[in-house]
């Protein structure tokens, strides 16, 4: 049995094709391969990772840290 990442209701309500990658339940595309590379093209996409490993940070300066491993601030 495949686990679920926490993203996988999302994975399901956008109408991805999922299937089993290394005992994680993960999409495999969502359906028009053509404009998912279309939109990747004149837009931008993320994937979800969260199955490959987790960190944990904390602290004083963490936030700090986020801020500057991440694109952008992060309100905290």
């Amino acid at each position: 049995m495949s686990s679920a990442t926490p993203f996988h209701d999302l994975h399901v309500a956008l109408g991805g094709n999922l299937t089993d990658y290394c005992g994680w339940t993960l999409p495999s595309d969502y359906g028009d391969i053509k404009s998912e590379l279309a939109a990747l093209h004149s837009n931008s996409a993320a994937f979800d990772l969260s199955a490959f490993g987790r960190i944990s940070i904390s602290g004083a300066e963490s936030g700090r840290l986020i801020e500057l491993l991440l694109a952008g601030k992060t309100g905290g």
